[in-house]
C-alpha cells in the first residue's frame, strides 16, 4: 500500500485544523453578530415605545399648560 510522506501528511493535518479552527471562528463571530443584532433592536424596540410615551406627555402637558418650556430640573414653566 503506497503512502504519503510524513511531512505531506502533517501539512494535510495542519491544514485540515486551521480550515476548522477558522470555521469555528467563523460560527462565533455570525453568532456574536446575531446576538447585537437583536440587542440592538430591543434598544431600537425600547427607543418606540419611549418616544411615543414622550410625545403622549408633551401632548397632556401642552393640553394643561399651552405651549411652554419647562425646566427639567425644577420642573418651573416659562412661557
Amino acid at each position: 500500500m503506497k503512502k504519503i510522506t510524513q511531512e505531506e501528511l502533517e501539512l494535510l493535518v495542519d491544514t485540515n485544523k486551521q480550515f476548522t479552527s477558522l470555521k469555528n471562528n467563523l460560527v462565533e463571530i455570525e453568532m456574536s453578530i446575531r446576538r447585537m443584532n437583536q440587542s440592538k433592536q430591543s434598544v431600537f424596540d425600547s427607543l418606540d415605545v419611549l418616544h411615543e410615551r414622550s410625545k403622549k406627555t408633551e401632548e397632556e402637558l401642552i393640553s394643561k399648560y399651552g405651549s411652554v418650556s419647562v425646566n427639567l430640573q425644577t420642573g418651573e414653566i416659562t412661557e
